[in-house]
């Protein structure tokens, strides 16, 4: 499912419009997050005769597609992630920012921290400090291709804001993608209503997450 508004909407309302929020039980949703954040520079060319449009950095919309780790391996979520990397590369504007909760399992399946491992591998190195809302004096030069990744506590409320809230800076100034991966997530509950997760999990470590 996709939450947002069209961009026609965000003159109406100065507090909202124009960002789309995408989530959805499986990784379907990347790729049409991916391009709908490609999309929002033909809709800024195809409206800019009528007063809508506005190149304060605010001001632009974001892309924002939620997934679990356990989502990494999906071929959806790898080929929009493949294809978010390929236009920053070709310096296309992409403003979407990936964001992934980890909490260990991909339903029966531990993950073991793959997903830090992963995207480790292909990010830039993450600006440091609190609420750069201008990155400090990071420069993203024209050879810098990689898409950056923002780690969080999940478990902490402020840092969660904190670190999403430099990534949404991070790709509305530079309208390039970004990562946010949540960390140390605790799975409250069963991986979907059908799911017995005492089946294949120990009763103590149920209980644990469960406190």
């Amino acid at each position: 499912c996709a939450i947002g508004s069209a961009r026609r909407e965000s003159t109406k309302n100065k507090h909202g419009g124009g960002d789309y929020v995408v989530t959805s039980t499986l990784a379907s949703q990347c790729p049409p997050a991916v391009g709908r954040a490609l999309g929002f520079s033909v809709a800024d060319t195809i409206l800019k005769g009528d007063g809508s449009s506005n190149n304060r950095s605010a001001n632009k919309p974001l892309s924002f597609v939620t997934i679990g780790d356990g989502s990494v391996h999906n071929a959806h979520f790898l080929s929009a992630f493949n294809l978010a990397r390929h236009a920053r590369f070709r310096k296309k504007k992409c403003p979407v920012i990936f964001g992934v909760s980890d909490n260990g399992l991909s339903i029966s399946y531990p993950t073991d921290g793959y997903a830090d491992y992963l995207f480790s591998k292909h990010s830039t190195t993450q600006p440091t400090g609190a609420h750069q809302s201008d990155l400090g004096s990071r420069v993203i030069s024209d050879r810098d291709d990689g898409i950056p990744i923002f780690k969080a506590n999940g478990c902490n409320m402020a840092d969660v804001y904190d670190k999403t809230l430099q990534a949404a800076n991070y790709s509305r100034k530079y309208s390039a993608p970004s990562l946010v991966l949540y960390q140390e997530l605790i799975r409250r509950f069963g991986h979907a209503a059908t799911d017995r997760q005492h089946a294949y999990l120990n009763a103590d470590v149920v209980n644990r997450m469960a406190e």
